[in-house]
């Protein structure tokens, strides 16, 4: 099996369209899960390669065992782990806005988006999620914090801020 080529610097583009790749190779057998999860580690390693690999994994219902993606995220957890819980609230304030704005497709999505997102932070479980999460909770309550000019750079509203909010607690870190 030839495993396709992964840029250890790639664009966030190349991080999108290597992503697709490996997890169409995998889906159809011509990956193991060994293949993907190395390939998949030298993705996370820089932000563009994190970001694209998780605007592909988490928008996409790909027939994938989370396992080799959580091995993964434990090889090599940043930017993963800030990037993750920022992916779970902006999806579910978007869900929101989708709704607002009379897409229920782009809420389904998006909602889609926040469950997958769920997933993999309960089944990753890394000892510094919690505290993310709580940071991101606290920057929710006080507008501030760690993650206050976040909040503010995306205008999120106080609806939003408590779905946000929810999802968070909802998680089983």
């Amino acid at each position: 099996m030839t495993v396709p080529e992964v840029n250890p610097e790639p664009t966030f583009e190349e991080a999108i369209a290597t992503t697709r790749q490996l997890l169409d190779n995998f889906v159809v057998g011509a990956l193991t899960a060994d293949q993907l999860q190395t390939a998949i580690i030298t993705l996370l390693r820089t932000s563009n390669g994190a970001r694209g690999f998780f605007v592909v994994w988490l928008t996409h219902d790909w027939l994938v065992s989370l396992a080799p993606i959580v091995h993964a995220l434990n090889a090599h957890p940043d930017p993963s782990r800030e990037l993750m819980v920022k992916n779970l609230v902006m999806s579910t304030a978007m869900a929101i806005n989708h709704q607002r704005q009379g897409n229920p497709t782009q809420a389904q999505m998006s909602l889609a988006t926040a469950r997958r997102s769920t997933e993999l932070l309960n089944q990753w479980k890394h000892p510094h999620l919690a505290s993310i999460v709580q940071s991101m909770i606290a920057s929710i309550d006080t507008d501030g914090g760690d993650y206050g000019s976040f909040l503010h750079k995306w205008g999120y509203d106080t609806e939003q801020k408590q779905a946000m909010k929810s999802a968070l607690l909802a998680l089983n870190l």
